[in-house]
């Protein structure tokens, strides 16, 4: 019987430890939490949600005690789009010109947060801090869209939108936040006033497209005269180039002949030297060789300065 209750005894108190240790086990793999690359994370408590602000951890796995959490915050940045496609966070802006007409629009805005204020944005707004980015950037937009008149939104809708991005800008810098864009991605005025300024662009237009016909034509004018008068010079060029090459061809042949002769008189000087010849027999030499070469040659006797004529 002793035996009994000892066995007991032993199966309860090992019952316990395996209670324990299994609880343990669970409690271990339990507070295990991560933390995605793309995000940032505060640790706080579950129960007095009291943030840790010793540390903002990034992205990784790490072991929490069963009482602690992580609150996430994003650490790229991220859009938010006010319109009626399905991927739109919230309704299109609703708001009045400065006129007064009835104007909708479809805006996006991205915001970045920083890792330095996130505790200090956790403070105010906890884990609902978008829900609160939204409702200032709706304000914000809404407050600088009515100081703007309905055609400002087709000719200077950029400006408008960098007016706007800046406002947010400054109001998202109270909440601990920042803006990096802002996008007006559609406007919707009356259809009346829509069609008028449709029309009113139309013609705008037309005078744009009659001044850029004008000024093709100008410009092809210049060119008809540029062209005219580079053929001009065209024409200059070649007539001088023509001179300039007739003399110099005139001149290659003059100082040709002269070389010729200059040889020829240096040639017979030497002729008369080596052969002890009179200018006289020089002569009378040059004309026997040249008749000797001139078989057609024609002499006429008893004439004075008698003319020598070849007949071909």
């Amino acid at each position: 019987m002793n035996s009994e209750e000892e066995y007991s005894g032993l199966t309860k108190v090992l019952g316990i430890i395996g209670g324990i240790i299994g609880i343990g086990l669970l409690i271990f793999f339990t507070c295990w939490s991560s933390i995605e690359p793309t995000e940032y994370g505060l640790k706080y408590n579950i129960f007095t949600k009291n943030v840790d602000s010793s540390y903002v951890y990034p992205g990784g796995r790490y072991f929490l005690f069963f009482t602690s959490s992580f609150a996430r915050f994003p650490k790229i940045a991220k859009s938010i789009v006010f319109g009626n496609s399905p991927n739109a966070d919230a309704k299109p802006l609703q708001t009045r010109t400065k006129e007064g007409l009835s104007l909708s629009m479809d805006v996006s805005f991205q915001y970045k947060l920083d890792k330095n204020l996130l505790i200090e944005l956790y403070r105010l707004y906890n884990i609902f801090y978008e829900a609160t980015l939204i409702r200032i950037a709706r304000d914000a937009i809404l407050q600088e869209a009515g100081k703007f008149e309905a055609p400002e939104y087709w000719t200077k809708r950029a400006q408008i939108a960098e007016i706007m991005q800046k406002t947010l800008v400054e109001e998202f810098a109270k909440a601990k936040a920042g803006c990096i864009g802002l996008q007006i991605l559609k406007i919707e005025l009356p259809s009346a006033y829509e069609n008028q300024i449709v029309l009113t662009q139309v013609e705008v237009q037309k005078k744009k497209m009659k001044e850029f016909e004008q000024q093709a034509a100008l410009i092809r004018s210049l060119i008809n005269i540029d062209t005219s008068e580079a053929l001009r010079n065209i024409t200059i060029i070649n007539s001088s180039a023509n001179s300039q090459s007739q003399i110099i061809k005139q001149n290659a042949i003059s100082e040709s002949r002269k070389k010729i002769l200059s040889a020829e008189s240096e040639v017979f000087s030497n002729a008369m030297t080596s052969l002890g010849l009179s200018n006289i027999e020089i002569i009378q030499w040059i004309y026997n060789n040249w008749i000797e070469q001139n078989q057609n040659a024609t002499i006429l006797l008893g004439v004075n300065n008698p003319i020598i004529t070849i007949r071909n």
